[in-house]
């Protein structure tokens, strides 16, 4: 099945979005292989981010940040994983055990952002959502936060977090 996939190319002095199809096929000595045939060069300051992109850009962002959380500290050593992947556990936790209801909303647990994790491009699209619809940027930040709960925490983001909604703010 092909699929349009824009993907970022540098060429000197010039940033562009390459729009490209890319189709799988089986080679039986090597497995499964991707194809990308370029179809266009759009220079990146013509083109808009939709908001899938910008969702599928900050969960990328987030998993690929280089700050870390301490998950376990003993005497020899410590355990540290992604910042964001220990951000979704706690909150995970938090909401599967609570009742946040009526008087106890204001309980529900927070998802924390910290917006020098992202890139100068990602924060401007983001504080361009901002100003001309925060319900896009809620839904944006949802989505993208959803996709961590979907890979790390299936059971309990269908049980207690995807109906709920996500509550998150920026640190």
């Amino acid at each position: 099945m092909d699929n349009i996939v824009p993907t970022n190319i540098k060429v000197p002095n010039k940033a562009y979005t390459a729009l490209a199809w890319y189709t799988s096929y089986y080679n039986h000595t090597s497995g499964l292989k991707y194809a990308i045939i370029i179809q266009e060069l759009v220079p990146q300051e013509d083109v808009e981010w939709t908001s899938a992109y910008i969702s599928d850009r900050l969960y990328l962002e987030m998993c690929s940040t280089n700050k870390l959380a301490v998950i376990y500290q003993g005497q020899d050593n410590e355990q540290k994983i992604n910042w964001y992947y220990e951000e979704a556990a706690t909150y995970a936790r938090r909401a599967s055990v609570g009742n946040f209801n009526g008087k106890n909303a204001k309980y529900k647990p927070i998802f924390h952002l910290d917006s020098k994790d992202f890139s100068p491009e990602l924060r401007a699209n983001l504080v361009e959502r901002l100003n001309t619809s925060k319900e896009s940027l809620h839904r944006v930040i949802e989505d993208a936060v959803f996709m961590i709960f979907r890979a790390r925490h299936r059971m309990i983001f269908y049980q207690h977090i995807e109906a709920e909604g996500l509550r998150w703010e920026f640190v």
